[in-house]
């Protein structure tokens, strides 16, 4: 599972400018914040040592609590834990301490300035070997992990940080970001610290970190932008045998602002409806249409196209829309999103096609519409209980739209982060055994 961890460094200067590392015109656009509708692990992680001056360090507190405000908290939605450090590392409260939001950014006007060294290394260990465990509320392995930790300079013994936020990386999967804040900010090790360059931001001061709040909240939110999905091919099942005329305008409006939503393309997200019944809801398969702009002109022609049951309808989806001939790729992720409001009647069959459907690792989310559902039943047919989602009436379903898209994208970037280890895994492994070969072709011209 992905795990993160934002380290907001602040240094005495900048590695980039600031316009090149925070989007500025990120904060122009509406405020979206992270993990609406999802479960998410933060831990920040706070630098407290004697460089950090007393309003720097009252910034730093009002930038956490602005990052609080950002996550929906609960037990079932997100948690955060803190820890600070200066020549020590020291827990404030772990990530099943607070269970709201006004509880968390209580406590955390309260903090003390601790004073003393830069040990970035000791908060890294902390983080490891402590607030990341289950025992400390962490739902690691389930949900994504966030970490934000802020510092004022270069560490003590930097080559303690460089291998400490190695194992950090290596042994929990963490995906580190740097952020470095000032005029001499130490490139080399923001880089140690993030593990790649593409995670390293800057401020100019900690006046801009507060400023720049929505901009560093986006670029390290593990729910990413919905236009960088990658390859999915993905189709409504819509399977509405107690909607009205009303319910199913609805129903086609929620297709629409989730389509939206998504970078459709051909060689990026791919689109198919497969509708249940004669209604006003769309029938196209995955290559029918192109453009994202053609998918919506689509869900708003009317169709006649029959079909039956939800069985038959899930059959078809396998036989007929997860093929090649009708537009699907072998590399692209396959998903269904089911929306049903009724009960089936033929329980063997539907769960024989949902069975066979996951043995060929196709996802389904499942929403169920109304008071005629079996909660049972649909949670049995998705992929896990995480896809399953439940709304009173078709008017409804549009509040899932952030939800619906984060789970789509997200787990689309969680396999292509995997495989991308996987290759330098197996680049690793070459590079030995080209080293070894090297070693006997030595061995025999000195025979």
């Amino acid at each position: 599972m992905w795990r993160f961890l934002v380290i907001l460094t602040a240094f005495l200067g900048t590695i980039f400018t600031v316009s090149a590392q925070l989007d500025v015109e990120a904060l122009k656009q509406p405020r979206r914040d992270c993990g609406v509708g999802n479960k998410v692990d933060v831990l920040f992680i706070l630098d407290e040592s004697t460089s950090i001056l007393p309003e720097d360090y009252d910034r730093q507190l009002t930038f956490v609590n602005k990052m609080i405000k950002s996550f929906q908290i609960g037990p079932d939605r997100s948690r955060i834990g803190i820890i600070s450090f200066a020549t020590r590392a020291i827990t404030r409260f772990d990530m099943n301490e607070y269970n709201t939001t006004d509880e968390m950014t209580s406590a955390v006007s309260k903090f003390r300035q601790l004073y003393g060294d830069t040990h970035t290394w000791e908060a890294m260990a902390l983080a490891r070997n402590s607030a990341l465990t289950t025992a400390k509320g962490s739902r690691k392995g389930k949900v994504p992990q966030i970490g934000i930790v802020i510092t004022d300079g270069n560490s003590q013994i930097p080559w303690k940080t460089k291998t400490e936020s190695a194992k950090t990386r290596e042994e929990t999967g963490i995906m580190l970001f740097a952020i470095g804040i000032g005029d001499f900010v130490s490139e080399i090790e923001l880089v140690h610290i993030a593990g790649s360059k593409d995670r390293v931001m800057t401020t100019k001061d900690y006046a801009q970190l507060v400023d720049h709040q929505q901009s560093i909240l986006k670029k390290s939110c593990p729910f990413p932008d919905s236009s960088k999905c990658g390859e999915v091919d993905c189709a409504f099942v819509m399977d509405t045998p107690n909607a009205d005329v009303t319910d199913i305008i609805e129903a086609n409006e929620f297709m629409r602002v989730v389509t939206k939503e998504l970078d459709v393309g051909d060689k990026k997200v791919r689109m198919a409806s497969v509708p249940s019944r004669c209604t006003t809801l769309a029938a196209f398969d995955l290559n029918s249409h192109k453009t994202k702009d053609q998918v919506l002109d689509a869900l708003l022609v009317e169709s006649t196209a029959k079909s039956g049951r939800l069985p038959v309808l899930l059959e078809k989806t396998l036989a007929k829309t997860f093929t090649s001939e009708f537009g699907a790729r072998s590399t692209a992720r396959k998903i269904i999103i089911l929306v049903t409001d009724g009960k089936p009647i033929d329980l063997d069959a539907l769960r024989r096609e949902s069975d066979r459907l996951r043995a060929l690792d196709v996802e389904i989310f499942v929403i169920g519409v109304g008071k005629k559902i079996d909660v049972k039943l649909l949670t049995g047919l998705a992929t896990d209980r995480s896809h399953v989602m439940l709304v009173p009436d078709y008017e409804s379903l549009r509040k899932l739209k952030d939800k619906l898209v984060s789970g789509i994208c997200y787990r689309t970037l969680m396999r292509s982060d995997t495989e991308t280890r996987q290759k330098r895994i197996m680049d690793a492994l070459q590079e030995l055994v080209d080293e070894a070969e090297e070693i006997d072709r030595e061995k025999s011209s000195m025979e």
